[in-house]
């Protein structure tokens, strides 16, 4: 790897700012089946091992989601360190979308919830802690213990791109559940204060 040092040194010479790359994660569709893959640029220092990093991390994560959801390209931040080419950060691959419980749609309620997921090297939920609060008609913010299972249960059914090496990855997560009407009225989701929700341990 001495080699690499050495490209990385003299292009931090060059340089204040990392060396970055731009991998573009697409999708091919079967039906309802999606199939990711990356397509990384040619012209990147070192272009074989950037795509051979970008390969190995998607194989880690799940290769085949199914949902009724179209997903579309987008571009994915990579860095060259010493130890080579690598994610910048953790990357959401799919995120599933939440579903409303139904009592709490038939009763008009709204919520916010947030919470932090523990990733496995693979991108899969560990495990997760949430808290919900939702707004009554009497305009006070409340437990809502009925959404942290819909919360949950999206979560579990997400995938994350996760950096090489990465120690007990956490993410966090942010629902809200929000009700309206054909005339514009309903229920909004009440505010959840940063300090007041679940945090990643450092």
């Amino acid at each position: 790897m001495i080699w690499l040092a050495a490209l990385t040194s003299a292009l931090s010479l060059q340089s204040a700012e990392p060396v970055t790359a731009d991998c573009q994660l697409s999708w091919e569709q079967a039906g309802r089946r999606w199939t990711p893959a990356f397509t990384c640029p040619q012209d990147a220092p070192d272009a074989d091992a950037l795509q051979a990093s970008a390969n190995e991390i998607l194989a880690r994560s799940r290769t085949r989601i199914e949902t009724i959801y179209p997903l579309r390209a987008r571009a994915v931040d990579f860095t060259l360190t010493e130890q080579g080419w690598d994610l910048a950060e953790i990357t959401p691959l799919f995120r599933a979308p939440p579903s409303y419980p139904p009592n709490a749609a038939g009763d008009g309620l709204a919520a916010r919830c947030r919470g932090t997921i523990e990733l496995r090297a693979n991108g899969r939920r560990r495990s997760n802690s949430w808290e919900c609060r939702t707004s009554h008609e009497d305009g006070h913010s409340r437990s809502a213990g009925q959404f942290v299972r819909a919360s949950s249960d999206a979560a579990r059914n997400s995938y994350w791109l996760v950096p090489n090496g990465a120690d007990a990855p956490c993410v966090p997560f942010d629902n809200e559940y929000n009700l309206s009407q054909p005339d514009g009225t309903g229920s909004e989701a009440p505010p959840f204060p940063d300090a007041e929700a679940p945090q990643c341990s450092d």
